[in-house]
């Protein structure tokens, strides 16, 4: 069913593409979270490669229809028609570490590794500390904190936060009693009933059980992971 969906095609097709010259890569970014019971709207797809390949993943992607719209030694941006593909490349020793670590999710449309959810809540940290006005990464933070507290390597976490000088901020947000709503920016779906329907799609694939409904409510950057 998701494989049927434009973007369930979409992720097949990169998912294949890499697959096929033998790239490492990993889910990661919004669509990640559904792989780790907090489901968010959105319909970009991030990526996890090595920076050794990061040529090899751009003509991949130029083969594929993607415009590359930005690139450094950190990170890649393409466009194709409005989907979007962004691409962070794995280079220092966390990184690289959550990257062959990453558990394989059967899907429709193929093999998906996804990023544990302690690497997860890591890169949603440094994307916070990079540009602190999205506030979307804390909220989806607090989300994945508040979802699998039980089941959290703690000392890994910490680890992470440490590396930003933000150990601090990881007390008060275990300490917090329950994580905000978090909010959806617009995407580019012209019918917002058919952008549900396709996202749900891929959801269903990386979250089949349905997580319960929580009580109430880059340019210059650091790259430490």
């Amino acid at each position: 069913m998701a494989a049927q969906s434009s973007l369930g095609r979409q992720i097949a097709e990169i998912v294949a593409a890499l697959n096929q010259q033998g790239v490492p890569f990993a889910l990661i970014g919004g669509l990640a979270l559904s792989a780790h019971k907090v489901v968010r709207a959105t319909t970009d797809i991030d990526l996890l490669a090595p920076a050794a390949r990061s040529s090899e993943v751009d003509a991949i992607a130029t083969k594929l229809g993607y415009r590359c719209v930005y690139r450094n030694e950190g990170l890649a941006n393409y466009l194709r028609a409005g989907e979007r593909l962004d691409l962070l490349w794995a280079s220092r020793p966390p990184a690289l570490r959550l990257l062959s670590s990453a558990m394989s999710h059967a899907t429709s449309f193929g093999e998906l590794p996804v990023v544990s959810v302690e690497g997860l809540i890591g890169f949603k940290l440094q994307a916070l500390v990079n540009q602190p006005s999205r506030t979307q990464d804390l909220e989806d933070i607090r989300a994945l904190l508040k979802a699998n507290r039980d089941a959290l390597d703690l000392a890994e976490l910490r680890e992470y936060f440490r590396l930003f000088d933000r150990e601090s901020m990881l007390t008060t947000l275990l300490d917090q009693a329950g994580a905000q709503g978090v909010r959806d920016e617009a995407g580019v779906y012209a019918d917002p009933y058919a952008r549900l329907d396709d996202l749900m799609c891929v959801i269903e694939e990386l979250c089949p059980v349905w997580p319960e409904k929580p009580a109430g409510a880059l340019a210059g950057g650091q790259y430490l992971l």
